[in-house]
């Protein structure tokens, strides 16, 4: 986040109704709020209830770890590892080899229903590349389609939605699109507010996340909401139904046999667009620095989250090893995207270094 290096800084106050929002990149995009409906200054946040929809039908299958080749006795000492350094508050960690679920550790009243926020750069993502009237728009100057009054203050002419998404717009600084990254949540958060100003060219992120990715992906947990304030939209997930986006991506955009997303914006979105810096990161996806990261697996990608609901994730896919680990915890212990504009996230890099240690580097066979 621009301006906390080597630490986020939260400014978050109770709305009144009690809910917990974030004031901060308001005054930067309010001209882009004013301009939708479901935006006035004196208006609470927005909330769309999700009706009853017709899910496909996916349900995880179950393995034994030793028969995925992870050591059970590793995993065994995982348990008591993640408790030990979550003591007292909710934590659960479901892994999954070759599409199969091996394990799932639940501690501090979690369950495997547990919702957990899981709204991302990478999920936004992930929603983008699903909606093809997005998808078109990745690549196009965003002055083509988001009306005059609606442009936020501070968003140079020449970016685009690619631009968002990998943290290169410049947003609030006088670098040009793609001469520099920033994990900034500023930024981030313009995503939906843009599309939300032409409601006729593009739905709105919480209506394509659990009206139509969610569909496809069979995560039948998700309770989306659309917001006025913080990110624009929330979304929030059971560890299994996170673990779902983590398979969507790890078999390159194709789940049960469906291709969900373009091969090209996989490819894309899982290439360095951080240049020059070099911070290793996609369209909202955290990658493998090999330079740093040395104790991670080769090719391991990640997504990290926080919501003011007290919840944070981690999403971590090992293509190497077929596996996708998803992991939900309380901010107060382990807040993943702390430090998120130094990668790797400080509680994520610790984390994953832990990961092959406790499996004791599953074989491939």
């Amino acid at each position: 986040m621009r301006g906390a290096k080597g630490g986020r800084q939260h400014r978050y106050a109770p709305d009144h109704e009690g809910r917990v929002i974030d004031w901060r990149w308001l005054a930067s995009i309010g001209a882009a709020l004013l301009t939708t409906a479901c935006v006035r200054a004196s208006t609470p946040a927005v909330h769309s209830p999700t009706p009853a929809l017709q899910f496909t039908d996916a349900p995880w299958p179950t393995a034994l770890p030793d028969d995925e080749g992870v050591s059970s006795d590793g995993l065994a000492a995982l348990g008591p590892w993640l408790e030990s350094h979550t003591t007292g508050t909710p934590t659960s960690t479901a892994l999954f080899r070759r599409g199969r679920l091996i394990w799932q550790h639940n501690a501090g009243g979690a369950t495997e229903n547990s919702l957990w926020h899981i709204e991302s750069p990478a999920i936004t993502a992930t929603i983008v590349g699903h909606e093809p009237r997005l998808l078109e728009k990745v690549q196009q100057p965003l002055v083509n389609w988001v009306p005059p009054a609606a442009w936020p203050q501070g968003l140079h002419r020449q970016s685009t939605l690619a631009h968002l998404l990998s943290g290169t717009s410049g947003f609030h600084s006088a670098d040009e699109p793609g001469a520099d990254w920033d994990y900034d949540e500023w930024a981030f958060a313009l995503v939906p507010s843009l599309l939300r100003a032409r409601p006729d060219a593009a739905p709105s992120l919480s209506h394509a996340a659990c009206h139509s990715l969610a569909m496809r992906l069979g995560a039948r947990s998700w309770r989306c909401e659309e917001t006025s304030q913080g990110f624009g939209y929330s979304v929030r997930s059971s560890l299994q139904d996170l673990a779902r986006v983590g398979e969507l991506w790890l078999q390159g955009g194709v789940f049960r046999g469906q291709r969900l997303l373009p091969e090209k914006f996989v490819a894309d979105a899982l290439s360095d667009q951080s240049r020059p810096e070099d911070s290793f990161f996609g369209y909202g996806w955290f990658l493998r620095d090999a330079r740093r990261d040395k104790s991670f697996p080769a090719g391991l990608f990640y997504h990290v989250s926080a919501g003011p609901d007290g919840t944070s994730t981690l999403l971590v896919v090992v293509p190497g090893w077929q596996m996708v680990a998803a992991v939900g915890a309380d901010t107060r212990k382990w807040d993943f995207t702390k430090d998120a504009d130094i990668p790797p996230p400080a509680i994520a890099r610790f984390w994953m270094g832990e990961l092959p240690k406790v499996i004791a580097s599953p074989s491939v066979r």
